[in-house]
């Protein structure tokens, strides 16, 4: 298995057990607790819009989330006060994670190996002092 993938793997099995344990709180904590600490949310557009699409759309819209370059702690918020399925959560909260890091992991594996050969002399023409050939 190459680094990158086995990187990516592991990051995104500790960022999903991270986020579900985040998730777990925000279930156990409730509502309630929320609307005591910030009481103007509830009534925000923005808060009204993110729980329609959440309950339109589910661990979907979660996984979306998740795989995107955006912040996940508002989703996670939602999606804990929706009650979503542990388990369906955990699911998404992983494979975004492995999707994002994929790339990521990727990304970065190729721009290593494209910087290696455009700093390397050989590549620009000029001759490499260490080469005894020359």
């Amino acid at each position: 298995m190459k680094r990158w993938r086995a990187i990516a793997l592991s990051a995104s099995l500790g960022a999903a057990a991270g986020a579900l344990l985040l998730y777990l709180g925000i279930v156990h904590l409730g509502y309630r607790a929320l609307i005591e600490v910030f009481p103007q949310i509830a009534s925000s557009s923005g808060w009204i819009d993110a729980k329609a699409w959440l309950n339109q759309y589910g661990v979907a819209a979660l996984f979306l989330v998740t795989a995107l370059p955006v912040p996940l702690t508002p989703a996670l918020l939602f999606a804990g006060l929706a009650k979503l399925p542990w388990w369906e959560v955990a699911l998404a909260l992983w494979m975004g994670r492995l999707l994002k890091f994929y790339v990521y992991a990727w990304a970065t594996a190729q721009g290593v190996r494209w910087w290696s050969q455009m700093s390397n002399p050989m590549f620009k023409g000029k001759q490499n002092p260490k080469d005894p050939k020359g």
